[in-house]
């Protein structure tokens, strides 16, 4: 029996499946409806609850723009129920003139001024100084070696060298590139320079080394390398 009933509903579904199908469909609509109408009544009590909870924090702000004058200025405190305003009277004095002078300094050049330094194209590093005096003769001779490094390019190294000073042998080596040679030598005797001219143009950041045999006499004044002497506790000349 239950069988049957059982293969009457099936046969029956089967022959309509379009009104099954909007059954279906009608009853699920229903059930979503309820569902959207509770979360509604839901989410108005949520907010009714928050805003009581925020009325307590809410409050008006009145501002209150005082008015004021070039000589006053009116202040109003509130007593109680009634209220009581105070004039205060300011004076104001406009303030002094500052004049401010402010002086340049000014730099001017003395006309007919010799300038004695050497050029920076090359730094001088070391020097190896050998000294021969001879006090019979009262003359001296010497070696200097010089250790140059080129600041910038350059065929020209000048040094001081005064009139007294007699200079020999002249040899010149570049430690970077053996093939500088020293050509001559030019004298600037206003200036004691002493110029000492390359076949080329040394490169930047070369080491160098420049040697001079020189001589002179010590008796030919108080300049440079010189004798003196002086009278000693008897007489005697030292």
């Amino acid at each position: 029996m239950v069988n049957q009933l059982l293969q009457q509903s099936k046969d029956w579904v089967l022959r309509n499946k379009v009104a099954t199908f909007l059954s279906v469909a009608l009853f699920a609509m229903v059930i979503t409806t309820i569902a959207l109408a509770v979360s509604n009544n839901n989410n108005a009590t949520d907010l009714e609850e928050c805003e009581a909870q925020l009325a307590p924090f809410q409050s008006t702000t009145t501002t209150m723009q005082p008015t004021l004058s070039d000589s006053t200025i009116a202040q109003t405190t509130a007593e109680g129920a009634g209220s009581t305003t105070s004039t205060v009277s300011m004076e104001t004095s406009p303030l002094p003139e500052v004049t401010t002078v402010t002086s340049v300094p000014t730099t001017t050049q003395e006309p007919g001024v010799i300038n004695y330094r050497l050029p920076d194209d090359n730094i001088p590093l070391h020097y190896d100084l050998m000294l021969h005096p001879d006090l019979a003769t009262a003359t001296f001779t010497g070696t200097v070696t010089i250790s140059i490094w080129s600041a910038r390019a350059n065929d020209q190294i000048v040094l001081h060298s005064h009139e007294l000073l007699q200079i020999g042998r002249i040899t010149f080596k570049c430690l970077n590139d053996t093939t500088y040679t020293y050509i001559n030598t030019n004298v600037d005797r206003d200036l004691d320079f002493l110029k000492i001219n390359l076949n080329k143009a040394l490169v930047a950041n070369y080491i160098s080394e420049l040697t001079i045999d020189f001589s002179g006499r010590l008796d030919a004044g108080i300049v440079g390398f010189y004798s003196s002497s002086y009278s000693g506790a008897n007489g005697a000349q030292v």
